[in-house]
């Protein structure tokens, strides 16, 4: 298979599943935009199941952090079979993409982590304020005459 565009290529491999880069040189890479579109595709997945069966993953900014977290942490761990895409980054132990990533991956951890706190304060707060309930006071509908 081969691919003319050359955004993001892979590293060498000698897989069966390496794609041929016209414009780089004849040696098969990694298809690291198959794996990106293939990771998204699966955090779109589980981001919607997400918000229409689990209510409690709804809070405000949880599925927002969620999204960052996960599409980040994606990306950091998919830079490892990119090539690099400056000189300069050569000899880093991480990637220019890796470093770009980990603040939204932070960013992403602290918005779950304070959705997830604001919902304990909230419960917290309710349970202040409710009004006691009166023993003498019956606790279901009186029957109907």
């Amino acid at each position: 298979m081969n691919i003319p565009a050359v955004l993001g290529y892979g590293v060498k491999t000698t897989g069966q599943w390496g794609v041929v880069f016209d414009r780089v040189d004849a040696a098969p890479r990694h298809p690291v935009q198959l794996y990106e579109a293939t990771t998204y595709l699966v955090i779109f997945i589980v981001l919607r199941v997400a918000f229409s069966r689990y209510a409690t993953l709804t809070r405000r900014g949880y599925l927002t952090g969620l999204f960052l977290f996960l599409v980040f942490s994606a990306r950091a761990v998919l830079e490892v079979w990119k090539s690099p895409q400056a000189a300069f980054e050569m000899g880093y132990f991480i990637s220019v993409g890796q470093w770009l990533s980990a603040p939204f991956v932070l960013l992403g951890a602290v918005l779950m982590i304070r959705a997830r706190f604001a919902e304990a304060k909230l419960k917290a707060l309710m349970a202040k304020r409710a009004i006691p309930v009166r023993a003498d006071l019956p606790t279901h509908a009186p029957p109907k005459a």
